[in-house]
């Protein structure tokens, strides 16, 4: 759709205010033909006043162009999937706007998180973390019952598995492990497949929130 789009804008040839071929070629010396490069003969004729000319503005696109209006239009698709991405998965957490329920879904999870690590040693920089995010005293506390008393990981991971809470939940998990203890990226690569989040978020938030 976005090569259509961008096909049609860039086949309309218009005129501008102004533009005047015959006026192009006396202030510049240069005959339009000379820059079209449809024209094969090699062999240059001055156009009278009045002349119709057919100039590169008014050309039908070539293999050339169409090359052009595709990587315009891969660009622009680019560009959009980001800012949609962003939009359906906001990466900065923020837990005073969330509902109780999803906040303590996240606070389940992330204690699984911390728990498959091993040794629960980024606990506490897991709580400080989620403090500075809006995490109150009763939220933490809903974190330490679960550290006590896990759900088990696949209850854990589908009570997180919906909307922008996925994405959250990657962040949580980010957090709940040491960066580079050796079962940290192949867990993380399985909790972004099994919660399917596109590869460009799950890249922005290892840019942004691993350690």
């Amino acid at each position: 759709m976005a090569f259509t789009l961008l096909e049609r804008l860039l086949t309309r040839r218009t005129r501008s205010d102004g533009d005047s071929v015959v006026l192009e070629q006396l202030v510049t010396g240069i005959t339009p033909r000379l820059l079209d490069a449809t024209s094969t003969s090699g062999v240059t004729h001055t156009p009278s006043l009045g002349a119709s000319t057919v100039g590169r503005r008014d050309r039908p696109l070539g293999t050339g162009d169409m090359e052009v209006v595709h990587a315009v239009a891969a660009k622009v698709l680019h560009g959009w999937l980001q800012n949609r991405h962003q939009t359906l998965y906001p990466l900065t957490v923020n837990l005073r706007n969330r509902r109780p329920e999803e906040v303590g879904a996240l606070m389940h999870w992330a204690a699984v998180a911390v728990l498959a690590g091993g040794d629960g040693a980024s606990a506490g920089a897991l709580r400080d973390w989620l403090e500075g995010v809006g995490a109150d005293a009763a939220t933490l506390a809903l974190l330490e019952d679960a550290l006590t008393a896990p759900p088990p990981l696949h209850v854990a991971l589908s009570a997180v598995a919906h909307g922008d809470l996925a994405a959250h939940a990657y962040v949580v998990a980010i957090l709940a492990l040491r960066p580079h203890a050796a079962p940290t990226r192949p867990f993380l690569d399985y909790v972004a497949a099994r919660l399917a989040l596109p590869v460009e978020v799950v890249r922005s938030a290892d840019r942004r929130y691993r350690r």
